[in-house]
């Protein structure tokens, strides 16, 4: 973890989310998707080696080299990349203050406290759009601080929770060795999926202003069947296909002129804020889950050994007693008699 290597990790990370944004941009307009604010700011929290001078200062090159490479200005690269950073450096600031479970979103308060640290860092972006606009696209202060606002608002609101919530590699794979090839379980949990892959097949066959709503169901669907990081992961993916979708003119949303300004206000308000309502589900389903874990474990443990009790020792032995009948496998049971057992610690 040197200061180079640092600097390197971070400026590839920045300069990759950065190069996805400009394929997204419209002529005369900001990204439809801008990545690389959330996943800098998401990297920053989630992991704090990274948040030294020197990820810093990789941030800093990534944001120059994109704008550079875009074809930017000098003046435009130097505009653009302070109003990022920022947004950036606000968030970190607010973030980084909460409680580990607020910041991983595991607590029913925790997308409040994310909105109030997407709202402050949006609004920090949009004070450099009040000074940008104007000079790069011939705006009014006003106008552009709405829109650069609400452009980093969506941004943060879609990218910001997969960083956050991303699970640790090393908990990703005891959850591999441990899960079962296939389930009969496993193909029910595959139902919400399908069923916001239909909502996008929707979108693309009815059209209108109104699919920007149709993932909703679908979306809320999975809030309470997967965890977490999957819900926000499908809600960033159905989110950011409607907004690229959108730009792209992929869909239709006629009789909306999505080339207006306060039409594409609107639209990404509507998204930003559709994607509030699964994660808002997802996050307190991780507390109920978790405090039902907790009160399973002490249901079925003796607090002084943290052994099974004698109930739940009944029924795990039951369960593999019966496995075992129906696998025809042999099996040995052992019992113990230890004396003076409460002297042993």
């Amino acid at each position: 973890h040197c200061a180079a290597g640092v600097a390197a990790l971070v400026c590839l990370l920045v300069l990759g989310a950065c190069l996805l944004g400009i394929l997204t941009r419209p002529i005369g307009h900001l990204a439809a998707l801008w990545p690389a604010n959330a996943v800098l700011l998401g990297a920053l929290v989630r992991f704090p080696r990274l948040a030294r001078p020197a990820g810093w200062c990789g941030a800093l090159c990534a944001y120059l080299l994109a704008d550079l490479l875009a074809g930017s200005s000098l003046q435009q690269t130097l505009l653009l990349s302070a109003g990022n950073l920022s947004g950036v450096i606000v968030g970190f600031l607010l973030l980084r203050r909460l409680h580990a479970g607020h910041r991983s979103l595991r607590t029913p308060a925790s997308v409040p406290y994310l909105v109030l640290a997407i709202v402050a860092a949006a609004a920090a972006s949009g004070c450099f759009g009040a000074i940008t606009d104007p000079l790069l696209y011939g705006g009014k202060p006003m106008g552009g601080w709405v829109f650069w606002f609400m452009t980093e608002l969506v941004n943060y609101m879609l990218f910001l929770p997969v960083m956050l919530t991303l699970p640790a590699c090393r908990a990703v794979r005891t959850e591999r060795r441990q899960r079962p090839l296939w389930t009969a379980e496993q193909a029910r949990k595959l139902l919400p999926l399908l069923g916001l892959l239909v909502s996008a097949a929707l979108c693309l066959l009815i059209g209108g202003p109104g699919v920007v709503a149709f993932p909703v169901p679908a979306l809320l669907w999975c809030a309470l069947s997967y965890r977490l990081f999957s819900t926000a992961l499908l809600t960033f993916l159905a989110s950011g296909w409607v907004l690229v979708s959108i730009a792209l003119n992929g869909l239709s949303l006629a009789p909306l002129d999505v080339n207006s300004r306060p039409v594409l206000l609107s639209l990404r308000l509507g998204v930003s804020l559709i994607a509030l309502a699964p994660l808002t589900v997802a996050s307190v389903m991780s507390a109920r889950n978790e405090l039902l874990q907790r009160m399973r474990y002490l249901a079925s443990h003796d607090q002084l050994s943290s052994l099974l009790n004698r109930w739940a020792f009944r029924e795990q032995a039951s369960e593999q007693l019966s496995l075992l009948a129906q696998q025809q496998r042999p099996l040995a049971l052992l019992m113990l008699d230890i004396d003076h057992f409460k002297r042993i610690k």
